[in-house]
């Protein structure tokens, strides 16, 4: 590492910056998660600049269904359509960077694409954000303060990237070796996935200790280019309402989905309940409201339709009535038993395909256990 950077000072004075490396691993891995910019975002698309949203550090990613956890990545981070980015931080005097690093990061992706519930990546979220509001910096971070529905609908979009296998892979080190740059330009081309490596380079002066750090992307071939666009994703104009959510259902390839769907959005409205849609692009959500007991506007159901309709149950919209697991499993034993239907107890917002809703005797039965989750949230809580 020979290279270095001059800064001219307001003394018209020239200030040399050497290059220099990275005391620790941990160090560079600190500097990323306080400051993502580092992962050059304006680099990766000249029609749409990445911006990043910290998930967490050290996440972990179990190797089978219904197990522990088995690797940990790095950093996960969100970019503002959603899309996972899995960054592995390596110093260049490491010597796992050259190839180690490809296969470790591979595994992170396949098994994060077959395990990782986006509940998953938003519980570490707010997790390891709760000191700071995690909806309130969501928020911020999408440009949505007012938006009630943006934190749900972009969560909504997280799941359905992972569904499809929209992930983005980031190699970081100081300096990227020649032949991990050649990797990463052909398993970008190659790959549905985005794979990309970020040099973070570090020069500092002797004299007056100042650093500066010179973030480069790697991987950025004209092929890989032409092979996906990073647009980023436009927002609807309008939300969505009952009438365009059955018009994009009656338009998709399951136009089988709007006869149930519609009955859903019928017994809310005899429910009282309200109905708000979200502004989501890719995908139609529509949102059932309903005022509590101490008069707090909840929004314990939604319709959600992309590639298929379903509708979720969001466990965090019914307290009082849904707070624990014991709870959740009862009420997924009740609509085993009640109507067949199989719901995830552990999930954030478990979502039910439509498709297990058509038979008439099944609906009326899956709507009156709804029902019941419905008065009990309007009932006055008991002071024993």
């Amino acid at each position: 590492m020979n290279q270095k950077i001059f800064l001219l000072d307001e003394n018209d004075q020239l200030e040399v910056l050497h290059e220099s490396g990275y005391s620790s691993e941990d160090l560079l891995q600190g500097l990323l998660a306080r400051y993502p910019d580092l992962l050059a975002g304006d680099q990766m698309s000249d029609r749409s600049p990445r911006r990043w949203l910290l998930v967490s550090r050290e996440v972990g990613v179990p190797g089978e269904q219904d197990a522990g956890d088995r690797w940990s990545i790095d950093h996960v981070f969100l970019d503002q359509d959603g899309v996972p980015t899995l960054v592995e931080v390596k110093r260049s005097v490491d010597t796992r960077l050259r190839r180690e690093v490809v296969g470790q990061l591979l595994d992170y992706a396949a098994n994060a694409m077959a395990y990782w519930p986006a509940e998953r990546l938003r519980s570490s979220f707010e997790l390891s954000h709760a000191a700071e509001n995690a909806d309130a910096l969501l928020r911020e971070f999408l440009g949505a303060r007012e938006d009630e529905f943006a934190v749900e609908d972009f969560w909504q979009r997280v799941d359905t990237n992972l569904r499809a296998g929209r992930l983005r892979l980031v190699f970081v080190a100081d300096v990227i070796p020649a032949e991990l740059r050649r990797i990463i330009e052909f398993l970008n081309e190659q790959m549905e996935a985005e794979v990309l490596g970020v040099e973070i380079r570090q020069f500092r002066s002797g004299a007056s200790g100042r650093t500066t750090l010179v973030p480069k992307v790697v991987g950025l071939t004209a092929k890989a280019q032409l092979r996906r666009s990073a647009v980023a994703t436009p927002k609807r104009s309008a939300p969505w309402d009952a009438a365009s959510l059955l018009e994009k259902i009656r338009s998709s390839s399951r136009p089988d989905e709007a006869p149930t769907t519609e009955a859903l959005i019928e017994w809310a409205r005899t429910q009282g309940l309200g109905i708000v849609g979200g502004t989501g692009s890719t995908g139609a959500s529509l949102y059932f409201t309903l005022n509590d007991a101490s008069g707090v506007t909840r929004k314990p159901f939604y319709l959600y339709h992309e590639s298929q309709t379903l509708f979720h149950i969001q466990f965090r919209e019914l307290p009082g009535v849904l707070d624990t697991l014991d709870d959740r499993r009862k009420l997924a034993e009740e609509l085993r038993e009640q109507a067949e239907i199989e719901l995830d107890p552990e999930g954030s917002y478990p979502g039910i395909r439509l498709t297990r809703l058509r038979s008439q005797e099944t609906s009326k039965r899956f709507l009156m256990v709804l029902q019941r989750l419905v008065e009990r949230m309007r009932a006055p809580a008991r002071i024993d």
